[in-house]
């Protein structure tokens, strides 16, 4: 009885099947990360951008705040201030004096529930204060008399807006989207490949 003859190109094929899985698996995973490395330092370039864009518009609103005070009586120029501090809906603030006590000069700023006195309002003033001031550097607001000398000083402090906020979070999130895509993957990967080679 003659055997069965085995095809001499069988484990050459088969071999070939498996190493172009395998190079396509890993070319998955190589574009999976070089997508997402290149979407997180766009992310940060844009977070950076609007960061320094809010810190020019924090700036000009504190120069406003002065040049209101400064040059009272003048109606047209207040105008023109309040034209450029009322666009300012999303940037949370908050003016203290000069010894850090929070004013009723704020915006921006939503209280919770339990904020429900004068005097608990002034409580969660003074929480945000101190995490703003170690988000950013406040801005010194000095109010000067006809002589020029300054009589009147306050503290402006904020925080990044939501949309900023957002945008330095979520590359961590990516980053934890991609851990985990990893984990769950890389160990199927593993299996696959196994059962690939007992089958050469």
């Amino acid at each position: 009885m003659r055997g069965i003859a085995q095809n001499p190109f069988r484990d050459g094929f088969n071999f070939s099947v498996f190493q172009n899985r395998t190079l396509a698996r890993v070319a998955i995973l190589v574009t999976a990360f070089v997508i997402s490395a290149a979407s997180i330092f766009y992310t940060n370039n844009i977070a950076s951008q609007l960061r320094e864009r809010e810190r020019r518009f924090i700036d000009l609103y504190a120069k406003s705040l002065e040049f209101i005070t400064n040059e009272t009586g003048n109606e047209n120029i207040n105008l023109i201030a309040q034209d450029i501090i009322m666009p300012n809906n999303s940037i949370p603030v908050i003016i203290t004096t000069s010894e850090g006590q929070p004013t009723s000069e704020y915006r921006n700023i939503e209280f919770p529930n339990w904020a429900d006195t004068e005097e608990k309002q002034k409580e969660y003033l003074r929480e945000r204060v101190a995490q703003m001031a170690e988000e950013h550097d406040p801005v010194t607001i000095e109010y000067k008399g006809p002589d020029g000398e300054v009589f009147f000083t306050q503290i402006m402090y904020y925080q990044n807006s939501y949309l900023l906020r957002q945008l330095t979070i979520y590359p961590y999130v990516q980053l934890t989207v991609i851990g985990i895509f990893a984990f769950v993957v890389y160990p199927a990967f593993n299996h696959s490949r196994t059962a690939d080679q007992n089958q050469v």
